[in-house]
């Protein structure tokens, strides 16, 4: 599936981003999108919306605006004394979702930055499923944008975020062994082990134990043989 191997390739980039460069968050989109949508690595060109479902919840800021945003925002960024969460929780997510800069991939892109920007405080973040966990509360996340702004401000959604790394926090706290360990040994126990079998298993989403597999099977860590349906998994190394 092309989304999820240009997601892989946009998370091997963490350690070549930098987060306070718009330029690169330019980059990091052309890498999540390409093959996918037209403008890939540009601002959108028309006007957009946030939707849960079939209902819009957010109505992002005229198109004539985004340039102008996202440099005051980068900014921002780059001259801020806040803390690396305070960061995170700002531009990686509330106001990054507000502008909604690109045609499509912004949620993903989004909280890839998220990801290196905390990563760039403390690295422990480049492995951890948040990305799992906001898939496990979408129907939340999407609620906490709808209800932020206003008088309240950012709270709602900055409370939603902060649980969120919380819950990723202590997952893998409770385990010595990583996401990737745990497929590894369901893998040796049952090799035809199915992709949703494995999800039940651990908690995740399909979607994120497939993002696993594409990922150990291009690095040469595990070969399938044979079909999806009636093949079966073995270990290289």
């Amino acid at each position: 599936m092309q989304e999820i191997r240009n997601a892989i390739k946009a998370y091997e980039l963490l350690d070549k981003l930098n987060p306070n460069n718009i330029d690169d968050l330019l980059k990091a989109h052309l890498t999540m999108e390409i093959g996918l949508i037209d403008d890939a690595g540009h601002f959108r060109s028309g006007g957009v919306g946030v939707a849960s479902g079939e209902e819009i919840i957010h109505y992002a800021p005229p198109v004539h605006l985004v340039p102008q945003l996202m440099k005051e925002l980068f900014e921002w960024l780059n001259n801020t004394e806040e803390h690396p969460f305070d960061k995170e929780l700002y531009i990686s997510h509330y106001e990054f979702e507000f502008i909604h800069p690109f045609s499509d991939g912004n949620g993903r892109t989004g909280r890839l930055w998220q990801t290196l920007i905390l990563t760039y405080w403390r690295p422990v973040f480049k492995n951890l499923p948040i990305e799992n966990i906001v898939y496990k509360y979408q129907k939340e996340y999407y609620n906490a944008i709808a209800i932020s702004g206003g008088e309240i401000g950012c709270t709602p959604f900055i409370e939603f975020i902060l649980g969120v790394i919380d819950e990723t926090l202590a997952l893998e706290s409770s385990s010595p062994s990583s996401t990737r360990d745990k497929i590894l040994e369901q893998i040796r126990n049952n090799p035809k082990i199915t992709r949703n079998e494995l999800a039940s298993i651990l908690g995740i989403p399909p979607d994120g134990v497939k993002y696993h597999l594409q990922k150990m099977a291009a690095e040469g860590v595990i070969i399938r043989h044979g079909t999806a349906r009636n093949g079966y998994w073995a270990i290289i190394s």
